[in-house]
């Protein structure tokens, strides 16, 4: 019985010792590292972190810690919630945008894609597609165009409205839709007869044997001090503003004869650059009047050649007096029919009017054979000034000698 009663005792004693011990467990820090201390010295903003033992930013909601940065990074959005969007807009997963696709504009109003006329945007391939099955959306052009097969191009009006698919011309040639064929695209004095595929090299302006005498080139050199006549009929009744308009045609005509002179280097600053026009003859002498150019109130406009004089009307146009001042220098008329003919007026063989003003063209400027022309006759004026020059310019003219006229 005593026996029994001291073990009770003994049991009794070693549980209340193990209690002791786990009571202890229990009051012992979690971490024994971390210091309280440190802790405390944390912002509002901030935490105490055990792995890094400092102080670091607390997140938002939208926001995880990255310990490699050691600070607060947005987190990814999940993939599975796209954001909705209106009209013909897509979702631009890169962006997080809503947009348009492929070839399309948005329509800021309404939310729709456009695009360019006869093409609708389609959002399920995301891109512009053609009303018309027979075209596709051709990005050279920003429209629909037709599918051409090898060997043809496409061949449109500016605004689209006509396609035709054509054969691909060779380098040199263009496709003329007038004639269905390609042809040459014609350089220098070269011109192409209709119906011909290649160009057919020009002749240079013909000089009448009677012009060269009186030519006024020579005439138009500074020294000479030229001046030009202008006749005014007095059944025209000008005004003020009629009279300088045509003193400035002059002007203008004569300088473009002189162009392709100063522009080539020959003859230098020879030649006038602003020569004078009056309508009253007395301030001239009989050696400073090197033409006249009468004024009329028909619709007539030809040179007096014998008079060093030609006559032109108030509707002329600036075409008329440079084909005009090209008798005064000496050059033919190079159509075949009468100029006042209401018939279509041709041009003698080897002259077109792409080459030659002389061949009445009503464009106010030069053409390849003109300015060959004028060059070739500064020359026979002139060589003997100018020799250099003047080899050069028949070398390259691939001209015979040429023959003083002075």
């Amino acid at each position: 019985m005593h026996i029994g009663y001291n073990f009770i005792i003994l049991c009794f004693l070693f549980l209340l010792v193990a209690c002791n011990k786990d009571d202890d467990a229990i009051t012992q820090p979690i971490n024994p590292s971390i210091n309280n201390d440190e802790a405390k010295h944390c912002s509002n903003a901030q935490r105490y972190d055990e792995v890094l033992k400092k102080c670091v930013n607390i997140c938002t909601e939208n926001e995880f810690f990255d310990i490699t940065t050691e600070d607060c990074r947005k987190t990814m959005p999940n993939p599975i919630e796209e954001k909705i969007c209106q009209g013909d807009l897509a979702l631009d997963k890169v962006t997080s945008k809503c947009a348009c696709f492929g070839r399309s504009k948005e329509d800021p109003i309404n939310k729709n894609c456009v695009c360019e006329a006869g093409a609708h945007y389609s959002k399920i391939d995301a891109d512009c597609v053609c009303y018309n099955q027979d075209k596709f959306y051709n990005p050279l052009y920003s429209r629909c165009t037709l599918f051409c097969k090898e060997g043809e191009e496409l061949f449109m009006l500016s605004n689209g409205e006509f396609q035709l698919c054509v054969p691909k011309c060779k380098s040199g040639y263009f496709y003329d839709l007038s004639e269905s064929m390609c042809i040459q695209k014609c350089e220098g004095n070269s011109y192409r007869n209709r119906g011909d595929a290649q160009c057919t090299k020009g002749k240079m302006l013909s000089i009448n044997p009677e012009y060269r005498i009186w030519s006024i080139l020579p005439l138009l050199t500074v020294d000479r001090n030229p001046g030009i006549y202008l006749n005014i009929d007095p059944r025209n009744q000008p005004t003020e503003e009629d009279i300088n308009k045509r003193i400035k045609m002059i002007k203008s005509a004569i300088n473009a004869w002189l162009e392709p002179l100063r522009s080539s280097g020959l003859g230098g600053e020879r030649f006038v650059r602003d020569i004078e026009v009056s309508t009253d003859r007395v301030i001239y002498n009989s050696n400073n009047v090197i033409a006249t150019v009468d004024l009329l109130p028909t619709k007539r406009a030809y040179a007096i050649n014998s008079l060093s004089r030609i006559a032109v009307s108030l509707s002329s146009e600036l075409g008329t007096y440079i084909h005009e001042f090209g008798h005064l220098l000496g050059f033919e008329d190079l159509y075949d029919q009468d100029p006042h003919s209401r018939l279509r007026r041709l041009c003698l063989t080897g002259y077109d009017e792409t080459t030659t003003i002389m061949c009445f063209s009503s464009d106010p400027f030069l053409r390849s054979a003109d300015i060959e022309g004028i060059q070739n006759l500064y020359c026979r004026f002139f060589q003997n000034e100018d020799p250099e020059a003047c080899a050069v310019l028949q070398q390259r003219l691939s001209l015979a000698a040429i023959s003083s006229l002075m």
